[in-house]
């Protein structure tokens, strides 16, 4: 009902309205009706066999646009509270429109949705590991490396999210270690898409990979962005990072005394 309320608004103003800014504000409406219809496909999706991925996060916009311009609409007339027959459509739109972000809250449905961090943006996390007690450690060290992207710069498919495990043999997958052996690692592997088309349109397509050994000298990461040569392989022929907004972050080096672990503490 919502898409359709907003469709019939906008289609006057879009192409009547008497100033620019008025067919402009008519043409959001009609693009905001679009996007409650496909919202309202999302739906069924979303609460049944979820084949699509963002499918949450197109009911999230839907719900959005309906409290947005429903409060807009209902905001407006309390400026001269004159009947109209839209007024119970108001009404109960924002009722409605309530209701349902109280029920996407509830059901997380923003899962899935990739967040870029923005500059400024905190982030925090916790791992906790288990050491054995009868370890011959003196020190017990820890660092930390983290790789970023930036929104503005760049997009990753989602199987990026996908880890690759270097010790199952694959038969399409998109490294080759010989002669050598493969040492151990855990890879991530994905096109990134530059935020201007031209490039992607008139380029070979871009991957990025990130590596992160695993050994007895502890764990490494690596990141690269580079096309595929002609084996569909990896190539080493990188691009620059700096193109995509890929940046490292290293932290400091914290270290404890393995004995320090065991004392008894009150």
């Amino acid at each position: 009902m919502s898409a359709f309320l907003l469709s019939g608004i906008g289609m006057v103003d879009a192409p009547g309205a008497l100033t620019f800014s008025g067919r402009l504000a008519g043409m959001l409406f009609v693009l905001s009706g679009a996007a409650q219809v496909c919202a309202a496909a999302a739906v069924f999706d979303h609460w049944g066999k979820r084949t699509l991925r963002y499918s949450g996060a197109a009911v999230l916009l839907g719900v959005l646009i309906t409290v947005a311009t429903q409060g807009l609409l209902l905001a407006l007339w309390l400026q001269e509270r004159e009947w109209t027959p839209y007024l119970p459509v108001f009404l109960a739109l924002t009722a409605w429109s309530l209701w349902a972000v109280w029920t996407v809250w509830r059901e997380r449905a923003w899962k899935g949705i990739p967040v870029w961090m923005a500059p400024g943006t905190s982030f925090t996390t916790e791992r906790v590991l288990r050491i054995p007690r009868n370890a011959a450690y003196d020190l017990v060290t820890a660092n930390m490396s983290a790789y970023f992207i930036r929104g503005d710069r760049a997009r990753i498919d989602p199987e990026f999210e996908t880890p690759i495990f270097s010790w199952k043999e694959k038969s399409d997958r998109f490294f080759d270690c010989r002669p050598a052996a493969c040492l151990d690692c855990v890879a991530h592997h994905a096109r990134v898409h530059h935020n201007n088309n031209i490039i992607n349109v008139t380029r070979r397509p871009r991957y990025l990979t990130a590596w992160r050994s695993v050994g007895p000298a502890g764990s490494q990461m690596q990141v690269l962005i580079s096309p595929l040569d002609s084996r569909g392989l990896v190539s080493f022929d990188l691009e620059s990072a700096d193109r995509y907004g890929v940046d490292q972050y290293l932290s400091g080096l914290s270290e404890i005394p393995y004995a320090s672990l065991w004392e008894v503490r009150p």
